[in-house]
């Protein structure tokens, strides 16, 4: 008499498949989620940078070795101590120049991270040569980039 044999997987096999796909989902999906928090922190950065531009400029321009910025008016900012509220794919709240020490502040929206908004902080020290090299902090680091912690 001839067996037949029968194709196809038994019920412990898929249930064994369906929960190795589990576990990979369950640390796939919060390693993505980290993924876009830090995308939306360096596009944070790159308006921050902007800012900053700006105020170089500003600074370039009128030969300032005292880092003062004043009457600098980036992007219709008007005045600078008033931060601009603006929307970069809904991430940037604002930003504002300091106009004693041209510190750059750059908020985001408060909905757009975990915990609330994420503030980048540029801060400007002029070198012996009369350029100007700007430092990023941040108390938000678990987002930032490697270059504003």
């Amino acid at each position: 008499m001839k067996r037949k044999f029968e194709k196809g997987f038994s019920l412990i096999e898929l249930m064994i498949v369906i929960a190795i796909i589990g576990i990979l989902a369950s640390i796939a999906v919060p390693a993505y989620n980290n993924y876009t928090y830090k995308a939306k922190a360096s596009e944070l950065l790159a308006y921050g940078g902007a800012a900053t531009t700006a105020a170089a400029s500003y600074l370039q321009e009128n030969g300032s070795t005292s880092l003062v910025c004043t009457k600098v008016s980036p992007a219709g900012a008007g005045t600078l101590a008033t931060p601009v509220t603006t929307a970069l794919t809904n991430i940037t709240a604002g930003w504002a120049i300091n106009t004693g020490n041209c510190i750059v502040t750059v908020t985001s929206v408060a909905t757009a991270f975990p915990g609330g908004a994420v503030t980048a902080t540029f801060t400007p020290t002029m070198n012996s040569d009369n350029s100007i090299r700007w430092t990023c902090t941040s108390a938000s680091s678990k987002y930032m980039p490697g270059n504003c912690q």
